[in-house]
């Protein structure tokens, strides 16, 4: 029988990229993380804007502005964890969502 050697392992630390000093630290400047959204109406006509579509970091300026002039798009923009929540309501006679919807539908 043949006895196995172990191999010795040096010992040795693997650095940080940067000091811990040096490492970006929280303050009270950082935003909050802003959950993602989503528009859950209908297609907008001319393309402006499509079902579906998801949102990273906030509302754009251009939606803002769409909102401005068709106001029930508000109710149908809403964080992608309320997405069930929503499409129950979208589907609710006389809720908000509903009249939202029905309303851009319409309007096409």
């Amino acid at each position: 029988m043949s006895v196995k050697k172990e191999k010795e392992v040096p010992d040795f630390e693997i650095p940080d990229v940067l000091p811990k000093e040096e490492l970006p630290q929280e303050s009270g400047d950082v935003k909050e993380r802003i959950a993602p959204l989503i528009y859950l109406g209908p297609n907008l006509p001319g393309g402006l804007l499509s079902g579906n579509t998801v949102f990273k970091g906030g509302k754009p300026a251009h939606i803002e502005e769409l909102i401005t002039a068709q106001p029930e798009l508000s109710d149908l923009i809403v964080p992608v964890d309320n997405i069930n929540e929503t499409l129950s309501r979208i589907n609710r006679a006389g809720t908000a969502e509903y009249q939202a919807y029905q309303a851009l539908k319409e309007a096409k």
